[in-house]
């Protein structure tokens, strides 16, 4: 049976970009899951049946996924919240956690 097929965004700000996205008919069959380190807290959880916000350090959140995590797509749009030191690791555990092609 193939997985799910799942979208991650790091950073996501608003969301507005992150909702549209998910609500559009030919994107109901992926997952995405956006991780930023703000954010509201009537926004934190489960949207819609395809959307989910976590708040989380990015290096953090990619560093806690299990082995067999997996997502088909990242998306990030500046890596200035991640400090110099830890890119190191966050790229480390982002190419472990993303589904190869």
């Amino acid at each position: 049976m193939p997985r799910e097929r799942r979208v991650l965004e790091i950073g996501f700000g608003d969301g507005l970009r992150l909702f549209k996205i998910s609500s559009r008919s030919r994107m109901k069959k992926l997952q995405f899951l956006g991780v930023d380190k703000e954010v509201p807290a009537p926004a934190r959880g489960q949207l819609y049946s395809n959307l989910r916000l976590e708040q989380d350090d990015a290096v953090d959140f990619v560093s806690k996924q299990p082995p067999d995590s997996h997502y088909h797509v990242y998306s990030l749009f500046t890596l200035k919240y991640i400090p110099l030191k830890r890119r190191p690791s966050f790229f480390h555990h982002l190419r472990r956690i993303l589904e190869p092609g």
